[in-house]
């Protein structure tokens, strides 16, 4: 995204709300996705091993890994507290919202996250270049995948 007339050239204001929106089943379900370093990090900050987290947090959705849901909600998700229960350990999927490469198109960024979001628009301004770092973790990460035995 990065180079001349980028559409958020003068950058973006996003400021997370710690409204819950993206951490629960609103319209339809959803999920977080997992990548490299993400379960060492959260079992870390639980203080679980990465085996007894996965027991406890994780579900595959069509080979990938994601946290578990419940009913729903993302399975950190506190509605008493209205927010993450592991949020300095967050996955990278939560950590690089808004950003991702996909709402940065500008036509989903106004007709979706602008919406969706009660963020957008306000707090921080953010660069174009910081912006731009953001998508591009998403987009160089490393997703979590189910790993299958040879004969399945």
């Amino acid at each position: 995204m990065s180079g001349r007339g980028c559409w958020y050239e003068d950058g973006l204001r996003f400021s997370c709300k710690r409204c819950g929106r993206c951490c629960r089943d609103v319209e339809e379900p959803s999920y977080v996705f997992l990548y490299a370093g993400d379960v060492e990090r959260m079992a870390r900050h639980l203080e679980m091993t990465e085996e007894d987290f996965a027991s406890a947090y994780l579900i595959e959705v069509e080979g990938h890994l994601c946290l578990a849901n419940f009913e729903g909600d993302c399975i950190f998700y506190d509605a008493e507290a209205r927010g993450c229960r592991i949020y300095k350990a967050r996955p990278l999927q939560c950590t690089t919202w808004p950003f991702w490469p996909e709402s940065l198109r500008k036509w989903v960024w106004r007709s979706e996250v602008e919406d969706f979001c009660a963020g957008i628009g306000r707090g921080r301004l953010h660069s174009r270049e910081q912006i731009d770092r953001t998508a591009a973790k998403m987009r160089t990460a490393t997703p979590l995948r189910v790993k299958r035995s040879p004969t399945e």
